[in-house]
């Protein structure tokens, strides 16, 4: 008989913690499915083939920086098992479908994008002590599309995170830009989120440690902030909170590569310098994947 259990997750802030959290129930050895109400409430309702420990579930949210609130517990009943195992099966068929359909779509290389669109990666006037400009950088039109990003300058951050303003979309001041892929460097990791993402934060403070173990001439990781709800200052802050100022820190402030390439918060890509994009995914990559997927990603390239 499969047990039901009700429990409260602390530490969500958006939508993309929910299903990291939704990910990392569902990947505790007899949950059937973690079904959250959403992440404002965070009210969760798991179904399980066996009984689970609080300690297994409060050490699953814990890898993504979550807490337990409460929980219950109540015995099934088995017509509503029956019920919920035929909805599971729809509901799994769909999703396939769905997901099959969107993940079919997705370059696997920049070389996929088409040449001919000409949108620009940022239209907001961009000031800084060495330049100026509206045009921060265009798609090129060759055969291999490649993306100039603004980099965030990091020094002297705010001691308190700037006020978040969703009203505006904040200037950018750059203190260079990079150019993605990066012909100067066999491999390019990009971690796409924003200023204050608790899960990117996680992601950005191994991929911090990472590089301290490796040739800054062989790899570079990217913070991609595609928001930019909180300007440079936010994110510049947010940088040195994460003591990881040795990654880069760039800014898509109209979210252009983050449609071209159908990322969205916490999505990680392994580029090599031709823009092939050797790895992905699209939520919380655990720290001894990410050295994984590196190291071999180097092997590859070196």
């Amino acid at each position: 008989m499969p047990e039901y259990i009700k429990i409260q997750i602390n530490g969500m802030t958006c939508k993309h913690c929910e299903e990291t959290a939704q990910n990392l129930l569902e990947a505790i050895d007899g949950v059937e499915s973690a079904t959250i109400d959403n992440w404002e409430s965070g009210i969760t309702h798991l179904e399980a083939s066996k009984n689970i420990p609080l300690e297994a579930i409060e050490d699953a949210l814990s890898k993504g920086g979550y807490r337990l609130a409460n929980t219950s517990k109540r015995a099934g009943n088995p017509l509503i098992a029956v019920l919920l195992l035929s909805l599971m099966v729809g509901g799994l068929a769909l999703i396939i479908i769905v997901f099959s359909s969107r993940f079919a779509a997705r370059p696997t290389s920049l070389a996929e994008i088409p040449s001919n669109n000409n949108q620009n990666l940022t239209s907001t006037t961009v000031e800084s002590e060495t330049a100026s400009t509206n045009e921060i950088a265009d798609i090129e039109t060759n055969n291999t599309a490649s993306f100039t990003l603004p980099i965030i300058a990091l020094d002297n951050p705010p001691e308190q995170p700037p006020a978040l303003n969703f009203s505006v979309t904040p200037d950018v001041e750059i203190a260079g830009e990079i150019r993605i892929p990066d012909n100067e460097r066999p491999i390019t990791v990009l971690l796409f989120g924003t200023a204050g993402c608790s899960t990117c934060g996680i992601e950005a403070q191994s991929l911090a440690r990472i590089v301290e173990e490796h040739d800054t001439e062989h790899l570079r990781v990217v913070f991609v902030d595609i928001y930019n709800v909180g300007g440079s200052q936010q994110l510049a802050w947010f940088a040195n909170v994460l003591q990881a100022t040795n990654l880069t820190w760039a800014v898509d402030t109209e979210g252009v590569l983050r449609e071209l390439l159908g990322v969205d918060i916490d999505a990680t890509l392994i580029l090599d310098r031709q823009g092939n994009i050797l790895y992905r995914d699209d939520f919380l990559t655990p720290d001894a994947v990410l050295r994984e997927q590196i190291e071999r990603a180097l092997e590859a390239a070196l």
